[in-house]
């Protein structure tokens, strides 16, 4: 999908497959929606910026290179990039403790311990303790 570069006067829109729309007219992104359920319409650069979609109410002007990505990828691309921020904020939090304090941090936790849970063991549940006072509604 990189290969697709704009051209002047045409309007590209490409699909997850590879293949490419080409329009010399305007279009809405609303329509290019329509056609691909559960997809959204962004810019070529959306695997560096995933949070920047194209509104169904705008017009896609030829001389440009859209993509129609599903909504499930762009998630997973969210999720990762959270992920990802998030964890090098705490790599920089703890690099500049180190700086000023001029000590190492070390972790109190072994490492291996929680090897063996899986995703399925990460939920939480919560539970309203019953009064005997209280009155149901």
């Amino acid at each position: 999908m990189n290969g697709v570069r704009a051209e002047d006067g045409i309007l590209k829109v490409v699909h997850p497959g590879g293949s490419v729309e080409i329009h010399t007219r305007p279009i809405l992104a609303s329509q290019v929606m329509n056609r691909n359920p559960r997809h959204l319409v962004t810019r070529p650069d959306v695997f560096k910026f995933p949070w920047i979609v194209v509104d169904p109410d705008a017009l896609l002007n030829p001389g440009h290179v859209f993509y129609i990505v599903p909504y499930r990828t762009i998630y997973r691309l969210l999720r990762d990039n959270e992920n990802n921020v998030h964890g090098q904020q705490h790599q920089r939090r703890t690099e500049t403790h180190e700086k000023e304090d001029g000590l190492k941090l070390k972790s109190c936790l072994k490492k291996g311990v929680n090897a063996h849970r899986t995703n399925q063991n990460k939920r939480v549940t919560f539970s309203v303790p019953s009064c005997k006072g209280c009155t149901k509604m």
